[in-house]
């Protein structure tokens, strides 16, 4: 909800502002803790902010993950900002062996092609990410359940963007948003938003 994000990024500010960032003794900053703050910046349109923070916080991330998670919160703050382009920029220089960080990449450029009406490109980028986690021996169960559901929803959405699913879009469209209210789905926020688009679509087709 909003306020609770409010909240965070109000917790975020001060940590930052009082250098509580680190619980490293040489002060590095934690990486995944650097992406969220950026995305919850980015959720909240405070956009200013998180490109001041991205920048000044750069070099307090270790070496070895730096070019990783400073692209990776520049992909971020780039797709809240709707420069889709950019962000597929940000994300070619992704580079990681983790499969949880790969997941972040796909789930991302997933996004991106939903956004961009990629669809070809997104029905190959959901096959390759489907046997990727079923072939995946280190990423927990529950964590590919998120990942998978995020993936079939998707899915589903773009048949009713693309305008393939011709039958039956209404009765989709309001399962996916019950699914959506009910899950603890990865990428909420955005799903909602995205539904509320189809609603308007779908209305206007009709």
């Amino acid at each position: 909800s909003p306020s609770f994000m409010e909240e965070l990024f109000s917790i975020y500010k001060k940590m930052v502002e009082n250098g509580f960032y680190s619980s490293d003794k040489d002060g590095y900053i934690n990486s995944s803790m650097y992406a969220n703050i950026v995305s919850t910046a980015g959720n909240l349109r405070e956009f200013g902010w998180a490109e001041k923070f991205l920048l000044k916080f750069q070099n307090k991330l270790h070496v070895s993950e730096k070019e990783l998670y400073f692209s990776l919160a520049n992909a971020t703050l780039n797709i809240k900002k709707r420069n889709f382009n950019e962000a597929l920029g940000n994300l070619s220089r992704c580079k990681s062996t983790n499969p949880f960080v790969k997941i972040t990449i796909k789930r991302f450029q997933i996004v991106i092609y939903y956004e961009l009406g990629y669809f070809e490109e997104l029905d190959s980028l959901i096959d390759t990410s489907k046997h990727f986690i079923s072939n995946d021996k280190i990423v927990t169960d529950s964590a590919k359940h998120i990942f998978s559901s995020f993936i079939n929803m998707v899915q589903r959405m773009a048949e009713l963007k693309s305008g393939n699913q011709k039958k039956d879009r209404e009765f989709i469209l309001q399962s996916l948003k019950d699914e959506t209210q009910k899950n603890n789905a990865t990428n909420k926020i955005w799903i909602l938003e995205k539904l509320a688009e189809l609603e308007k679509q779908i209305a206007f087709i009709a």
